[in-house]
């Protein structure tokens, strides 16, 4: 069965490539990652998030039913998909029923990831968690506590420090594999505060401590920059987005967006509450999008035109990308 899984998976990904180089617009396969939104509240103001521009984030706040996501589930599981990340434009810790909302898609055999800031990360959350079946977690960090702050407004570096290792702990004291937890490291390249951060988890079960990578959150951020170097956009070479061809983010409310970087919910491609995935898959405002980013057409794409997103370079970067993630997620 595994086996089988892994196979069906790995078909779908190279029907993906195949109809992102072709720029297909309508696909005949199903997306292969989701993006669940329990909520769109969160506790911090990050400076390189757009709830920091509390202008320009929707001022209704709300938690994902149940019955919504009970309804993507089943939807779902049908395609055999590479993952569901439940996170998108808030803080997940804060929903109620976030650990059974895990629970429903590892019931379904689903690989499951998360991120979170760890600051609501308690006790009795870090072992629900990991009762959970969380696959993966996300936590970016670093070593300094003033930088930390700064960047995570809200935070308290010493309780994050505290409420990770104690996950950590947890872990190992069950025996448990996961969830996998990969630390980010929020001053990027300072080859220094990589070996200082490490020696903060030396003795406890890290997957990997990798570099923050930044982007312009659909434009949010074109023309802000943060420490002379956090948002800079460097442009190779344009090619359309891969999100479009490959995912599907679902707000809380159900509305469905095509990137996990419209957290405002400015293009809004469908309606899960009303409709099926596959119909707002190959709906007229998804075809239609691709559309525009086939032919470059982004003097009327504004979610696109200044994201970061589509100047990452050549696609051979995006196969050894989603290559690699498959051999991890195995």
């Amino acid at each position: 069965m595994k086996y089988q899984l892994m196979i069906k998976k790995n078909f779908n990904l190279a029907t993906f490539f195949f109809h992102y180089l072709k720029r297909s617009l309508k696909l005949p396969y199903p997306p292969f990652f989701f993006w669940i939104e329990p909520t769109n509240a969160c506790n911090l103001k990050c400076i390189s998030c757009p709830h920091s521009l509390t202008e320009k984030m929707p001022t209704k706040k709300g938690f994902m039913s149940m019955e919504l996501c009970r309804k993507l589930i089943d939807e779902i599981r049908s395609f055999k998909p590479r993952g569901i990340t439940f996170h998108l434009g808030g803080e997940s810790m804060l929903h109620p029923n976030l650990f059974n909302m895990i629970q429903l898609a590892k019931n379904s055999n689903i690989t499951t990831m998360m991120s979170t800031n760890a600051t609501l990360l308690t006790e009795a959350k870090a072992e629900a968690l990991i009762d959970s079946g969380l696959d993966a977690l996300r936590i970016d960090f670093c070593h300094d506590k003033n930088y930390f702050e700064n960047f995570r407004k809200g935070a308290d570096w010493n309780l994050v420090l505290e409420n990770i290792r104690r996950l950590l702990k947890f872990k190992k004291k069950k025996d448990s594999r996961s969830p996998t937890v990969h630390i980010v490291n929020i001053m990027m390249d300072n080859s220094v505060s990589f070996s200082k951060l490490k020696d903060l988890f030396q003795d406890l079960d890290v997957i990997g401590i990798t570099a923050f990578k930044t982007h312009t959150w659909a434009g949010e951020f074109a023309d802000i920059m943060v420490d002379n170097s956090l948002l800079r956009v460097s442009k190779k070479s344009y090619f359309p987005c891969s999100h479009l061809w490959s995912s599907l983010a679902i707000k809380w409310d159900g509305k469905v967006v095509p990137c996990c970087r419209d957290l405002k919910g400015d293009y809004i491609v469908g309606d899960a509450v009303r409709s099926s995935l596959l119909e707002i898959w190959n709906g007229d405002r998804l075809m239609n999008l691709r559309y525009r980013l086939k032919t470059k057409d982004l003097a009327r794409t504004p979610l696109c035109r200044n994201c970061s997103k589509i100047w990452e370079g050549k696609p051979y970067h995006l196969i050894l990308k989603h290559i690699s993630t498959s051999w991890k997620l195995r």
